[in-house]
């Protein structure tokens, strides 16, 4: 540092100061922002987890279904009530109720 270093002060202009109606505003807008990065990766998680089984049961019983051509050959569970209850309800298929 070179001797005799001085520094200047700088004139920092006033700041004007916000309204009340701008500062409720403002913590409004941060406040429903809050809410929703809360609330809506809750919902997401929940949904996906109350559908999970049902996407499962229809990927399975797309699969079923993609073997028809080959039902002669296919192994058939001894119990075949749950195999057609599975198949009728593909075509009723609901994600939400």
């Amino acid at each position: 540092m070179a001797q005799n270093y001085t520094l200047r002060a700088h004139i920092i202009p006033a700041q004007r100061k916000p309204d009340d109606s701008e500062l409720s505003s403002t913590l409004y807008s941060i406040e429903a922002g809050m809410a929703l990065s809360v609330l809506l990766p809750l919902g997401f998680s929940l949904f996906m987890a109350l559908s999970l089984n049902r996407v499962w049961s229809l990927y399975l019983a797309m699969q079923l279904l993609s073997n028809l051509r080959n039902f002669r050959t296919l192994m058939i569970p001894s119990s075949a009530m749950a195999v057609l209850e599975m198949v009728d309800t593909i075509s009723n298929y609901k994600l939400v109720d």
